[in-house]
């Protein structure tokens, strides 16, 4: 049958059901919530915090899954190998930064309009 929407949801409970580890890295440290992040897949994303997902996991870069979607990390540009400019978040960054900060109890990141001060980087 040809996808549909949802799938990829059923497919990741289903995993998680007969035992998936929710937290389970990669080679490079790279766990589920890294990927969805990445990916913008914030249904997937609800539900690994859902079933546990360490939100403050690290790759083996030191990046979680909100610095992933946030921007590239001080001192360095571009987005993670292998992912093309602008792809991090599924094309949807700001909305998957979000999620995450609002799943880890942070406050929202301050909008570009916001004073210097504001922002707690005086």
């Amino acid at each position: 049958r040809p996808r549909e929407p949802g799938d990829s949801l059923r497919a990741a409970a289903l995993l998680l059901d007969r035992g998936a580890d929710v937290n389970g890295p990669d080679w490079s440290g790279t766990t589920p919530l890294h990927v969805a992040a990445l990916l913008g897949a914030n249904d997937i994303i609800q539900l690994l915090a859902d079933r546990g997902a360490r939100l403050d996991a690290t790759n083996d870069d030191g990046r979680t899954a909100l610095d992933l979607v946030s921007g590239p990390p001080p001192g360095r540009g571009g987005p993670p190998p292998g992912l093309p400019p602008g792809r991090g978040g599924g094309g949807n960054a700001a909305a998957t930064a979000a999620l995450l900060r609002r799943l880890m109890g942070l406050p929202p990141a301050p909008g570009p309009d916001t004073p210097r001060g504001a922002r707690g980087n005086n």
